[in-house]
């Protein structure tokens, strides 16, 4: 569980000389707001089927963190991502912006079992100051010293420079690409999309041959700001590469927005020993966590905060009081939490029996 320092009464804190993490303290009411907003998100994980960490799995999520580092959190919301990060193993992360100070105070909320890997800030008004994070539970999963930016081999480099990195966990060898691709419903934006990805394939094709870095199994997600129906032609494109979606991940809503668009995403290239553990229902364990729900009941809540924040943001405007609820979800919140949803799926790291009855029947 993450560390809550923070959280506790000035003088617990003084008396035992616990460190703190984030940069303002809270008062006592903050405190008891934030940590009944923990308890439901403990409540929350359990009932929407986030499954439990066992000794033969590794729960992976993927999360873009609207403009992580940039924003100006109320102290709070640190502990409520942490809290549904540590759900999971290894956390892939988008839009960490050029400061990593907020993802030095997550990492330090998590505890220190944990870690993080990023890629550097891609530059140009095109990559928008964005790099990418995977955080990892270093009890659970290994970085296998394999980490390093996809350089395409054809054509310009892609506006957020894809990062690769390779872990272990148990037995299993693999590698994530994490991604962020270009934005937008108009036919351009799908086309470079598509020309992102083939790039990024054509550049991977030569190396899946090679042994020892996790290219046998490899996890290709991020934020792909796929489109209903307009996408499809790179969806075939990564199957093409034997890149398979999971299918509980092929259409789930990954929004605050409630839009029912899936721009988050999970492909997989495996050998028959890479297995997703399976449901009752036969398909393989994946979803989303979801998190609009919990704050339904705090709109006014916040009020004072977002009004605050974008006096601070909006010198020269007037704060719309009549629009806030509407300026709650689209903005503020997405910036305390995200306009997203981790999505994630749970993999089975120990194949042992799969591998031993493919033996047996070589005999």
């Amino acid at each position: 569980m993450p560390n809550y320092y923070d959280l506790l009464s000035e003088s617990e804190i003084e008396k035992h000389g616990h460190p703190r993490f984030i940069e303002r303290s809270l008062n006592k009411q903050e405190k008891k707001r934030a940590i009944k907003k923990i308890l439901q998100i403990k409540e929350s994980i359990v009932e929407q089927g986030i499954p439990k960490k066992q000794g033969d799995n590794l729960l992976v999520a993927n999360w873009n963190l609207k403009e992580f580092g940039q924003t100006s959190k109320h102290p709070e919301f640190h502990y409520y991502i942490a809290e549904m990060m540590s759900a999971f193993d290894l956390i892939v992360v988008q839009e960490v912006r050029r400061s990593i100070r907020e993802l030095q105070i997550l990492v330090n909320i998590l505890g220190q079992h944990w870690a993080y890997v990023i890629n550097d800030v891609t530059e140009g008004s095109a990559g928008n100051s964005e790099r990418g994070a995977i955080i990892y539970d270093k009890r659970r999963v290994d970085f296998n010293g394999f980490s390093g930016e996809l350089v395409v081999v054809d054509g310009p480099q892609l506006k957020r420079t894809p990062h690769i990195t390779g872990f272990i966990a148990g037995w299993k060898h693999f590698s994530i690409i994490n991604v962020h691709l270009d934005p937008g419903k108009k036919n351009e934006n799908k086309l470079h999309r598509y020309d992102e990805l083939k790039r990024i394939m054509e550049t991977m094709s030569p190396k899946l041959k090679t042994q020892g870095l996790g290219y046998e199994n490899i996890i290709l997600t991020g934020d792909f700001n796929f489109y209903p129906n307009i996408d499809d032609e790179s969806v075939g494109l990564l199957a093409g590469y034997d890149f398979k979606q999971l299918t509980k991940l092929e259409s789930v809503d990954t929004t605050l927005a409630k839009n029912n668009y899936t721009y988050d995403r999970v492909f997989i290239r495996r050998d028959k020993y890479f297995e997703i553990v399976k449901g009752e229902d036969g398909l393989e364990k994946g979803g989303t966590l979801e998190f609009r729900s919990l704050f339904e009941d705090d709109v006014e809540t916040y009020r004072a905060m977002a009004r605050e924040d974008y006096q601070r943001r909006n010198p020269s405007k007037t704060f719309n009081e009549a629009n806030y609820p509407n300026y709650f979800w689209v903005h503020w919140l997405s910036r305390q939490m995200s306009d997203h949803y981790p999505i994630w799926f749970e993999l089975k790291t120990d194949s042992a029996t799969t591998y031993l009855n493919s033996a047996f029947s070589k005999l």
